[in-house]
């Protein structure tokens, strides 16, 4: 009863009305939930496993699954196992209710700089272990990874992106990168470095071949 009275009146439009009722149900949680709900939302694959939540919220893991478990029960996350490990998803609507609301406070970057800091913390700690769990938690997180070099290459934060995969190079001949095959994700990142201007084109992406000049010299190869 006291959600339905909280409830506006709804715009036109379905899309409109999800975001107006997801409003109004994040204006009845209390304010460490409402931050869960900020901070999974901007996450750039989707979601998060609660390892790398807590490195981004600085939060302990007792305090951030009592949070999580609270968010899944009111239906704003979904949890799912991953190599046995919790990991906590945002619906797309929660994701672009989150993203849209933390920028129209212009708090957007700062909550993605939460991200930008807390991957090289989980990176480093899982690198240096020659050990199929410690590549399993890799693993999980490679699509941030790869989101947040997305990111950082946009913005001019090539920092990141050397800090990011600085650990990650002392696996390229054995270890996590070697055996679980992520070279090529591995050499976009360094790609990035050189050519942040190839976030345009999405994860992945290279820049298209450029024809030869007198003047411009060589263009950046393609893979």
């Amino acid at each position: 009863g006291e959600f339905l009275e909280s409830l506006p009146d709804l715009p036109p439009g379905q899309k409109n009305r999800a975001i107006a009722v997801l409003m109004a149900a994040y204006r009845l949680l209390p304010s460490e939930l409402q931050g869960m709900v900020m901070l999974l939302g901007a996450a750039f694959a989707g979601g998060a496993s609660e390892e790398l939540l807590c490195d981004v919220s600085g939060a302990r893991p007792e305090v951030l699954r009592r949070r999580m478990e609270a968010l899944v029960a009111r239906g704003f996350a979904s949890e799912r196992s991953v190599y046995g490990e919790p990991y906590f998803v945002a619906h797309s609507l929660v994701r672009e209710f989150a993203q849209a609301f933390l920028r129209g406070k212009k708090r957007l970057n700062t909550m993605l700089a939460r991200y930008l800091q807390g991957l090289p913390v989980y990176v480093r700690r899982h690198t240096g272990e020659l050990d199929l769990d410690h590549y399993n938690r890799l693993s999980t997180e490679v699509p941030n990874m790869l989101g947040a070099g997305l990111h950082a290459a946009r913005h001019g934060k090539l920092d990141f992106l050397r800090e990011l995969t600085q650990p990650l190079d002392t696996t390229l001949d054995e270890g996590f990168v070697a055996l679980r095959r992520f070279e090529p994700e591995l050499a976009w990142l360094h790609y990035l470095i050189e050519y942040p201007n190839a976030a345009d084109y999405g994860v992945l992406g290279e820049l298209p071949p450029q024809p030869e000049t007198a003047d411009q010299g060589d263009a950046p190869a393609v893979a």
